[in-house]
């Protein structure tokens, strides 16, 4: 059995809608990744812009669920924690 060491950062967006979850995985055999997650946190979307969205995308335009929006101190937080596991 390998020993492995798990280390996790949670970051909410500005918005208050959105959360990324960093999950890294050190494993002692050398075999280390990052599992990157995004989740919607926020107020249910109303059907109208899901709609849209998925008008938009339909014509093969973009439309972004998926934005994430962090001040400063949350890009240093992510900063330190890459810095740190790397």
């Amino acid at each position: 059995m390998t020993d492995t060491r798990h280390h996790t950062l949670t970051l909410r967006c500005d918005c208050g809608g959105e959360h990324l979850d960093i999950d890294l995985y050190l494993d002692m055999d050398d075999e280390n990744f990052f599992s990157f997650s995004s989740r919607f946190t926020g107020p249910h979307r109303p059907w109208r812009e899901r709609f849209r969205a998925v008008w938009l995308i339909l014509r093969g335009k973009s439309y972004y669920f998926d934005e994430l929006i962090l001040d400063r101190k949350k890009l240093e937080q992510l900063q330190q924690f890459l810095y740190e596991n790397l």
